[in-house]
């Protein structure tokens, strides 16, 4: 009988589970047969209804304790890749729960397929062609020093040169790559450019479109990951380069989130963003970022009374504070470029 083989390989490593929130860790994920229940084994779940997501997709948890998660897959799962987020469930009065600045959230990977049974060995092939030439071996060591030689006479030093006139200003230069400007229609305050990238026309910001490409990550690890972004990564066509991209500011933040969160697209209507009219929830639609998650992202400020800590914010009530924040934290890392 061939059966289903769902194989995880973190991507987020453990953190040091000392302190009153342990690290969420996922130690293995299978699903039944017919593709229906998606059973997760780890530790420190916690004690409240954890979020499972895949991919793009939040899972409905069927039951959950702190070593097990029973959620359901959405009919019609086809067998491949796929990423799959938990994070602790919120506990009343208590906003640590959800985000992975305490080791509340883990990232694997997924292999979803089919696996029959081994086959019998086959025959030995024939011996295949000689191979290209190998690399060139490294140099030997030096050999002895040779006796010197006879000095000759020097000759006669020439008399020196008139300086020559400045030469003419060439012309600027061409064929530097450039990124591709933001884009803008007469409609909305989202314009999904078609290269990959999102432009808000209120703050000038131009977004990367997949808000979940690059993985979470410390303050330092995220900017550097944000500052590496180019064309050809995360669905670029833009023509950016290594260097163009950086994360928001903690006052771009405020000035994104702020009309959503007059819209209360806060808790249940979270993520704290408005469509692309700017006049819903992001939640409510239609939209044309993906991967958005109702969790704590970076901002690139760092904290000016604290240094060892920076500003956040979060997509779930829409706050943007720095209380309690390391830069050791981990939170998720959505890159911008541009701005007015």
């Amino acid at each position: 009988m061939i059966g289903l083989l769902l194989a995880a390989v973190p991507v987020v490593a453990e953190e040091n589970e000392e302190g009153p929130r342990r690290q969420l860790v996922i130690l293995s994920a299978s699903a039944d047969p017919h593709l229906a229940v998606l059973t997760i084994d780890g530790k420190n779940f916690g004690r409240e209804t954890p979020v499972v997501i895949l991919d793009a997709v939040q899972l409905l948890v069927m039951s959950a304790t702190p070593t097990q998660i029973l959620a359901s897959l959405p009919p019609g799962l086809l067998p491949g890749s796929y990423r799959l987020t938990v994070a602790r469930g919120r506990r009343g009065g208590d906003d640590r729960d959800d985000h992975p600045s305490t080791g509340g959230v883990d990232v694997f990977d997924l292999t979803l397929g089919a696996v029959g049974p081994v086959g019998p060995k086959g025959d030995k092939g024939d011996m295949g062609n000689v191979g290209p030439q190998g690399l060139e071996g490294p140099a030997g060591p030096q050999g002895p020093q040779g006796k010197t030689g006879q000095q000759g006479s020097v000759g006669p030093q020439g008399p020196q040169g008139p300086q020559g006139p400045q030469g003419v200003q060439g012309p600027p230069g061409t064929g530097a790559a450039q990124a591709a400007p933001p884009c803008f229609d007469n409609l909305n305050r989202y314009v999904d450019c078609g290269n990959g990238t999102v432009t808000d026309t209120v703050t000038g910001l131009i977004w990367l479109k997949n808000a979940n490409c690059l993985s979470p990550n410390n303050y330092s690890a995220a900017n550097q990951a944000a500052a590496g972004l180019a064309a050809g990564q995360c669905g670029l066509t833009d023509g950016s380069s290594a260097g163009d991209w950086r994360l928001p500011t903690k006052a771009e933040w405020a000035a994104t989130v702020a009309r959503a969160s007059a819209l209360l697209c806060t808790g249940g209507s979270a993520p704290s963003l408005t469509n692309d009219a700017g006049r819903g929830c992001l939640s409510a639609g239609p939209t044309s970022f993906t991967g958005v998650q109702s969790h704590e992202y970076w901002s690139s400020s760092a904290n000016e009374v604290t240094p060892g800590g920076a500003w956040r914010v979060s997509l779930f009530d829409g706050s943007v504070a720095s209380d309690r924040v390391r830069k050791s934290d981990i939170f998720f890392v959505w890159p911008v470029r541009g701005g007015q």
